[in-house]
């Protein structure tokens, strides 16, 4: 079954334990199939049980929501991960290879500060970020960079993620990586 923007997502994308009355059979079945479709994208980003909740309720709620430009992008996306397209219809060729392109979002080489009012932000408190980080600078924090497992074909000692290159290291301090909190950090 091909899914199409024109799916009737208010009828067929609807998704509750309850049984929805007044669909039909074929609706039923459809929608049933739609959902089932959806958990084995859902399935290829290891969602845990909490995460599945969360994006069925926002599918439902706005993402199955035609009528409202908020997550346009989302549902094209959406639409055409169900039928198996990788490559929206406009990227740039520098794209090629990004696990994931979402259709809609601006190509454009590199971004102008201005575009982003939160840099302002960020960049007024550099002392205090750059004496915080210089603090780190001792601890046992400090970790190689690790890439996705599927990224690079380097495998880390304790085969959490990959390594990025196989001379010297790039070191980070890690928070969150690969749906683990560094909780020491």
């Amino acid at each position: 079954m091909e899914f199409q923007e024109n799916t009737a997502p208010n009828e067929v994308a609807t998704h509750s334990d309850e049984e929805d009355s007044g669909l039909s059979a074929e609706d039923e079945a459809k929608k049933k199939q739609l959902w089932s479709k959806i958990d084995e994208l859902l399935d290829t980003y290891f969602v845990n049980q909490f995460q599945r909740m969360a994006l069925h309720k926002f599918i439902k709620v706005k993402v199955s929501d035609d009528s409202s430009d908020d997550c346009t992008r989302a549902r094209d996306w959406l639409f055409m991960r169900l039928n198996g397209v990788k490559l929206p219809k406009e990227y740039h060729k520098r794209q090629l290879g990004c696990p994931d392109l979402v259709p809609g979002i601006t190509i454009k080489p590199w971004w102008e500060r201005e575009e982003f009012p939160w840099v302002a932000e960020l960049e007024s408190h550099f002392e205090e970020i750059r004496d915080e980080l210089m603090s780190l600078r001792n601890s046992t924090g400090f970790q190689p960079y690790r890439g996705p497992s599927w990224a690079g074909k380097i495998k880390s000692e304790d085969e959490i993620g990959s390594k990025s290159n196989d001379n010297g290291d790039w070191n980070v301090f890690y928070l969150f990586l690969h749906n683990m909190k560094f909780e020491e950090n």
